[in-house]
């Protein structure tokens, strides 16, 4: 098979669309072979059921925060470097926004609005084992002493 010259070609290859739900499911991101609608199920079933933590990229720092709050340890400072950025995609994307529609990924995005519900479930639920939020005085600092 040969290499996509753009996104609209390689959006267009059988096994582009569905590489999260493929690597849920132990498989190839690339895997040249469409994904089965039973298949994205199965991979959504394991993402509600499977993992003991979801995390968003675009939640990063938030998401660091709360898989050490659900998982235990503490965060280190490396954990909240940005990793895999990438700000040539990002700025065609924002040239040429008609790829988005191009790049759609039915079966990701299934996925995708799963985990997001997920995700804010998870902050939902640690906020409330955390308690309300100590009251502050009216001058904003809180008096050790008392």
């Amino acid at each position: 098979m040969r290499e996509a010259r753009n996104a609209r070609e390689y959006a267009a290859k059988p096994g582009a669309r569905g590489c999260t739900a493929r690597m849920i499911l132990g498989r190839a991101c690339n895997e040249p072979v469409e994904l089965k609608a039973n298949e994205t199920a199965l991979a959504l079933s394991m993402l509600l059921d499977g993992f003991a933590f979801v995390g968003l990229i675009e939640e990063w720092n938030l998401s660091i925060c709360l898989f050490h709050r659900i998982l235990g340890g503490s965060p280190r400072p490396q954990e909240f470097t940005a990793v895999r950025v990438n700000k040539k995609a990002t700025g065609m994307l924002q040239r040429r926004p008609e790829l988005l529609t191009a790049l759609r990924d039915p079966p990701d995005e299934v996925l995708y609005a799963a985990a997001r519900t997920r995700f804010q479930a998870q902050v939902r639920s640690v906020l409330a084992a955390l308690g309300p939020p100590m009251m502050r005085p009216a001058g904003g600092s809180v008096d050790s002493r008392h």
